[in-house]
């Protein structure tokens, strides 16, 4: 998410992507439009995308040069970590990846 766009494109080259559940996203667009939206708000959420039943969400960590260095992450089962339980949980890791990178020197 926070590559420039141009080597993200460069990643992910073209055409869909290979699908693991029915909520993967599998299209460019689609992907590059989340990924400009785990910028904004900093932190990703994924629902059940790779395996059904299993949602995470994770923020990352930047180091001294204000690049990322590692990410904090929580998994659950879909049930328990439903979108609203992401949201009251998105704030404070969010906040704790931040605290971690400021430890680090960033």
């Amino acid at each position: 998410a926070h590559l420039p766009l141009q080597r993200v494109q460069a990643l992910l080259g073209r055409g869909a992507f290979p699908f693991h559940t029915d909520a993967t996203l599998t299209d460019q667009g689609m992907l590059t439009a989340d990924l400009a939206t785990i910028r904004h708000t900093g932190v990703t959420r994924d629902a059940g995308e790779w395996q059904a039943g299993l949602s995470s969400i994770a923020a990352p960590v930047f180091g001294g040069l204000g690049k990322p260095v590692a990410a904090l992450a929580l998994a659950g089962p879909s049930a328990r970590l439903t979108g609203a339980r992401m949201d009251q949980l998105a704030a404070t890791l969010a906040a704790e990846a931040r605290a971690l990178g400021r430890a680090l020197g960033g």
